[in-house]
């Protein structure tokens, strides 16, 4: 994993040096690991954010803690102690942080598990006690991508499906922008599902239109479902992008029924080409493996 931080401004580099200090004043940890945008490189501060933007929020510092054993992964009180250390420092950006022990987080990276490999190849190391290794993911076998891609199936295609009733239940009453965030949700999980089921990845975002491009690779989900040949159907498809910030925090978002009426079909049909296109990506990795 990288451990060079030259890309971030030396104040950034000073309060990381900070949250490393403040961690292993609590307790013994085996590794820091940055990870997210500010060890991508594409972090935002708030004066990055547009005011009244329907996306986007100013980046926390993301980490991952690795200890030892399991036990001292769930100690609460611990990890509670910690956070509110982190709170309390006078940081550019809030951190966070997620805590899991070396087997845990071995065993993620043998099976593949996509947020683990992602954060291994962009992960920046800010701590390591030399204690331990982390296991370096390999290429899977047919037969292990089959079994994680049923199981991404199972989850994201049953979230899928739940969020679409989510939707009815808003509609039954009268919740438009309830039934608008359900839509959305529905959607992001059903592009995510096409992508777990055929790459085993999947992007931390929640943007529809790229979620959709790059779903479309794999079969017609994306502009053949949701067209924006005219305004109107531009705009439809903008308020069902728009839902997931707007639905929970925007007070002057508003959807109407009849743009509701316009998107319910579109995503129904999203969840059956989906449910489609991943039966058939698993079943063509059934009989690879039976070959």
């Amino acid at each position: 994993m990288q451990t060079d931080l030259s890309h971030l401004p030396e104040s950034k580099r000073r309060e990381l040096d900070e949250i490393v200090r403040l961690i292993r004043a609590q307790t013994t940890v085996e590794m820091i690991i940055l990870y997210g945008s500010y060890a991508r490189g594409d972090w935002k501060e708030a004066k990055d954010v547009e005011p009244q933007g329907w996306s986007g929020h100013p980046s926390d510092y993301d980490l991952l803690i690795v200890v030892a054993d399991q036990k001292q992964a769930e100690d609460v009180m611990l990890w509670r102690k910690v956070t509110d250390s982190l709170n309390n420092a006078e940081l550019s950006a809030p951190a966070r942080a997620i805590v899991h022990d070396i087997n845990e987080m071995n065993m993620a990276l043998v099976e593949h598990r996509y947020f683990f490999v992602d954060l291994y190849e962009e992960g920046r190391v800010l701590f390591d006690s030399g204690r331990f290794q982390l296991d370096e993911p390999d290429e899977l076998g047919v037969e292990a991508r089959k079994s994680l891609a049923e199981e991404y199936f199972k989850e994201w295609m049953h979230r899928a499906q739940r969020f679409y009733r989510y939707y009815q239940v808003g509609v039954e009453e009268d919740d438009w922008k309830g039934a608008a965030f359900s839509l959305n949700q529905a959607t992001e999980s059903a592009y995510k599902c096409i992508l777990l089921v055929h790459t085993l990845y999947s992007p931390h975002e929640h943007l529809l239109d790229k979620l959709g491009l790059e779903a479309s690779e794999f079969g017609p989900v994306f502009r053949e479902i949701f067209p924006v040949d005219t305004p109107e159907l531009e705009h439809n498809f903008d308020q069902l992008d728009r839902a997931y910030i707007g639905s929970r925090y925007k007070t002057r978002f508003k959807v109407t029924r009849e743009e509701l009426d316009d998107l319910a079909p579109k995503v129904a049909k999203l969840l059956e080409v989906a449910e489609r296109l991943c039966q058939k990506e698993i079943e063509r990795l059934g009989a690879e493996s039976s070959s």
